[in-house]
């Protein structure tokens, strides 16, 4: 005997038939409808994963040059001194005197070097490093967290870091001028008997790793690259009594200078090896931008006077006089390129100038003009104080101002 099972129904027709009804035995609630977020798939989250890890790792190969066991805990003790508050601005320099050269920012933190110590100070004035020196020329190279400081016309230098003393030597000789790179390379110029001038490089371990003699000129300035590897080093000389100036380009891994770029009637006075690989000189007739092969772009000065000048990020700021003793200047921003970016006219002559990003500063008389490099409209002006020697800024709307006996901080208004 066949026995009939219970007819079983599929929700939408019991719906149908009506069998939701009360008192039917084979009712069901009605199930809520569930709203799903999508799921990402398993495979996408891997993705991230890997890529995340290839960056991380394209970052540690190309920084693996500054991944010392030095270098790190430098880094930890510069985050650790770096905390705190000061007693904010004004505060009084350490010292009987600061030259412009040695007073400027990087990282939003000032170095100030006077003619004895060396002072480092955050945004609120707190003291990061403050070491004595016994030279009777100072001057300085910053890179990092190093500090390169050593005797213009003397044989000393040192090479300060936040928490101490990482070095400090002698040279043979006079010392011309120096630099120092990122992963803690330094170069060091002086005077050398029989030559012009001779170069040393050195590795972070002190070690001499290279060395040339300028036979036929006097060595004005150096500049390294960011591992160390290349050189930029600018001279003088004379030839049929003018003056000729001469940029060398070097790579390391080569004994002879691989570019030399002249430069008549020039006097060139400072050079800059660029993150894009490009070299700036800097002159009082004119700037160049120096390309790896040793090819130039000028920008001359058509007989105006330079009165002040600042590098930064591959451009260059200048302030010029259209004649000797003209009592207005014009400030103008040369790109990397060598092209002129931007111009306006100053209502007198600048004794400072500083860029940064889109903001061009520019100290005249007791005030500090403010201009954006893109369009070259002001910005505004901050009081400087009528002793005011030197700016730096700090970012597009703040900069620390060099007084005779303390430091100021201000901004546009």
């Amino acid at each position: 005997m066949n026995r009939k099972h219970p007819k079983r129904f599929a929700d939408d027709e019991m719906d149908q038939d009506g069998t939701l009804e009360e008192g039917n035995p084979y009712s069901r609630p009605q199930r809520q409808t569930r709203h799903r977020n999508p799921r990402i798939p398993r495979w996408i989250y891997r993705v991230i994963v890997i890529l995340a890890a290839s960056v991380l790792g394209m970052l540690l190969w190309f920084n693996r040059a500054n991944l010392t066991p030095e270098n790190i805990l430098e880094w930890i003790q510069v985050q650790t001194i770096g905390m705190g508050v000061g007693d904010g601005y004004p505060t009084p320099i350490v010292g009987n005197s600061v030259e412009k050269g040695n007073f400027f920012c990087q990282n939003k933190e000032l170095y100030v070097l006077s003619d004895t110590r060396l002072t480092i100070l955050n945004s609120t004035a707190k003291e990061l490093v403050s070491r004595q020196h016994s030279y009777s020329s100072p001057a300085m190279q910053s890179a990092g967290s190093r500090v390169l400081l050593y005797n213009i016309g003397g044989t000393g230098y040192e090479i300060e870091g936040f928490s101490n003393t990482l070095f400090s030597g002698n040279t043979s000789e006079n010392l011309f001028t120096a630099d120092i790179s990122q992963n803690g390379k330094y170069a060091l110029v002086t005077e050398d008997r029989g030559y012009c001038a001779k170069m040393m490089v050195y590795s972070s371990d002190h070690t001499e790793q290279y060395s040339y003699e300028f036979s036929d000129c006097y060595v004005t300035d150096i500049s390294l690259n960011r591992d160390g590897s290349r050189a930029a080093v600018c001279g003088i000389t004379a030839e049929d009594g003018s003056i000729v100036s001469a940029v060398y380009l070097f790579d390391f891994s080569n004994p002879n200078a691989e570019a030399v770029v002249l430069f008549d009637s020039c006097f060139l006075m400072d050079v800059e090896y660029c993150e894009n690989g490009s070299v700036i000189a800097v002159g009082d007739s004119l700037v160049s931008i120096i390309d790896s092969g040793g090819n130039r772009t000028d920008y001359g000065f058509n007989g105006q006077k330079l009165s002040s000048y600042a590098i930064d990020n591959g451009r260059v700021v200048l302030s010029l006089l259209p004649y000797e003793n003209s009592t207005a200047s014009r400030l103008l921003v040369i790109g990397e390129s060598g092209q002129q970016i931007m111009s306006v006219d100053l209502p007198s002559i600048s004794s400072c100038i500083s860029l940064y990003a889109d903001t061009a500063a520019a100290l005249v008389n007791s005030q500090v003009l403010f201009y954006a490099v893109s369009s070259g409209v002001s910005l505004g002006k901050a009081a400087a104080g009528s002793d005011a020697k030197a700016i730096a800024l700090i970012d597009e709307q703040n900069l620390y101002v060099l007084g005779v006996s303390e430091i100021r901080k201000t901004n546009i208004s």
